[in-house]
């Protein structure tokens, strides 16, 4: 019966589509554009970074983050396109964003990058409408699904940041709209005019659009290669296998590894790199020196991070890894973690196990879950064997598929009505905790309780000034990070440096690190603050510290190794800074860990 539903004749799925394109369409970009304006970012990511890169190549200069870590701060293996496009739409946008922001070129690049994710955003959500509406056949569920699509915390928070996620899966998700249609001839996008411009009337215009698409999705983030199997491969599934589809899908196949191959080798030839070990080192950098855990530890990272990337958990992640690593400073009991984020972990994976057993129900169903396990499997490897497992925007690719299959559900005849009622409350329950998460006035009260920390330090900074932070988690890291375009951080040229990176290589060396950067910011004339929390004996729960998260690097560490330095005056009061005194006992402690020798 669900077949029938489903499989409607196109000629007819285009008429009952046609009366309803003036109503379903508008209200979903206007909810969305809401939705939009009252939310921002709670986690900026490497906005900044791609900021600095992109300054760094119109006008040369300046320390290079040393988060950057990539062999090439502009052709980065993991985005390969993603600072050049920065870089061409911060050019040809300034005269525009220097009237909101008056010649600050920071903050234009900034604007620049947070109003192509936008587009990007607002462009993705149209189209997997429409491709939810084609596939799924029912326009209530489809615009369920498309809600919660762009729900989700990893595609919400990075719509308002100046990454290459969102956009790529903006690319991935065209692509998948302009392949997937049930009439190989089709060559028009929807009902628009501008559709069947851009497609062209003859197969190969369509498979030439969408191989574009589908490459510009992995030159903007590498990991969406391993969608493109299953998105490409996906209507000889849905719509058979004839020999004209079958073509259509192999020249798009072709078409897209002669553009990404193209790309790739212009990129090689500007990076400069003419060997094997050379290549390896540049791919290997895309990692940003991440270290990747291995057994037990990675797979239960995946098992948390899954979840988070569709459901805001806040600090609760930290507080699941303080119950798991049986943090002295901060203990979590079993009873208080059911309180944090289970029942969002409980939650998750019920609808998951629901929708995977409905799915089951129908030959429609069985093919989406198939193809839903053909991306998932490859994503889940990557994350625990190549690459870092912790990250939400790992799983952002998986997105069109997951919510895909969710829509599908809704709509299905055959799926029992208690799987479609604990699919809705989940979907109430995700849009509620993402949006209050997200909202302006919770991220207002963040960023108030950071300038509150710093607000007696900022007067007394220079452009030569370096302030430390205890780590990416402590609340002076995370202001810098994720509050680029307040005025404290636009308007001050001061540097900011978290002294522990935890699970990266950096660590190892933090200290030699260290002295390195305090004894180059003395050279230029700058002063280097220590926050006080360096000087305590033990961290309190607020400061975000999980003892044990790195077994390379304890609390007791910092005081041990601080402590032995002569300071100034407190600023701030008791959570506030010291300046480093630049002084003769202080260099002779440095030098010999910088390599320099005790005297000079």
């Amino acid at each position: 019966m669900a077949e029938e539903v489903l499989k409607l004749e196109p000629a007819s799925r285009e008429s009952q589509q046609g009366k309803r394109w003036s109503a379903a369409l508008p209200i979903l970009i206007f909810v969305y554009l809401i939705v939009w304006a009252f939310t921002g970012a709670h986690f900026m990511a490497d906005t900044n970074v791609y900021t600095q890169a992109i300054l760094r190549h119109q006008y040369g200069g300046g320390v290079v983050d040393y988060r950057q870590t990539t062999a090439n701060p502009f052709w980065d293996f993991g985005h390969i396109l993603w600072r050049p496009l920065g870089w061409l739409s911060f050019v040809v946008t300034a005269p525009v964003t220097q009237l909101f922001v008056h010649q600050n070129h920071r903050a234009q690049v900034l604007l620049t990058l947070l109003g192509i994710n936008f587009v990007a955003s607002l462009g993705c959500v149209i189209l997997f409408f429409l491709l939810a509406r084609r596939v799924i056949g029912d326009e209530r569920c489809s615009l369920l699904a498309t809600v919660g699509f762009f729900s989700a915390d990893a595609f919400l928070d990075y719509s308002h940041s100046g990454n290459a996620y969102v956009v790529g899966v903006a690319c991935l998700v065209a692509g998948m709209y302009v392949l997937w249609s049930e009439n190989v001839s089709d060559h028009s996008l929807g009902r628009a005019s501008i559709g069947r411009a851009m497609i062209g009337r003859a197969p190969i215009g369509r498979a030439m659009v969408a191989a574009l698409l589908f490459a510009l999705a992995v030159l903007f983030w590498f990991p969406y290669i391993f969608m493109l199997p299953a998105a490409m491969a996906a209507p000889l599934w849905l719509y058979g296998r004839e020999a004209q589809r079958r073509r259509l899908i192999g020249q798009t196949v072709v078409v897209c590894a002669v553009i990404g191959l193209a790309v790739y080798a212009s990129a090689l030839a500007a990076v400069g790199i003419r060997n094997v070990a050379d290549l390896r080192e540049w791919i290997l950098a895309a990692g940003h020196g991440q270290i990747q855990p291995g057994g037990v530890r990675a797979a239960a990272r995946l098992a948390f991070s899954v979840p988070r990337s569709f459901v805001n958990m806040d600090r609760d992640g930290m507080w699941l890894k303080r119950y798991l690593v049986h943090d002295p400073y901060s203990p979590v009991s079993t009873g208080s973690l059911f309180g944090y984020s289970l029942w969002k972990l409980g939650m998750f994976y019920a609808s998951a196990t629901v929708v995977c057993v409905e799915l089951l129900r129908s030959k429609r169903g069985r093919i989406l879950l198939f193809l839903l396990a053909a991306t998932v499997l490859p994503i889940f490897v990557f994350a625990v064997f190549i690459f870092e497992a912790g990250s939400i925007e790992r799983y952002l690719p998986l997105f069109p598929f997951v919510f895909l299959a969710f829509g599908y559900v809704l709509a299905s005849p055959q799926s029992k009505r208690a799987s479609k009622i604990l699919l809705l409350v989940a979907l109430t329950a995700v849009v509620a905790v993402n949006l209050n998460a997200m909202r302006r006035g919770t991220l207002e009260s963040r960023r108030a309780a950071a300038v509150g920390r710093i607000h007696d330090l900022v007067p007394l900074l220079t452009p030569e000034s370096l302030v430390l932070a205890v780590s990416e988690q402590d609340s002076l890291a995370e202001f810098r990070q994720n509050f680029p375009l307040d005025p404290i951080n636009v308007d001050t040229k001061w540097r900011a440096y978290d002294v522990l990176e935890i699970n990266t290589e950096r660590l190892a060396t933090w200290r030699e690190d260290l002295a390195k950067r305090v004894l180059g910011t003395w050279q230029q004339g700058g002063t280097v603050w220590l926050p006080v929390r360096f000087l305590s004996a033990k961290p309190k729960p607020e400061w975000n510290w999980v003892e044990g998260d790195d077994k390379r690097v304890q609390w007791t560490d910092l005081p041990m190794f601080f402590s032995q330095f002569d300071t100034g005056p407190e600023v701030g009061g008791d959570d506030g800074f010291v300046p480093l005194q630049d002084n003769q006992k202080n260099m002779e402690i440095l030098r010999p860990l910088s390599g320099e020798l005790q005297s000079k």
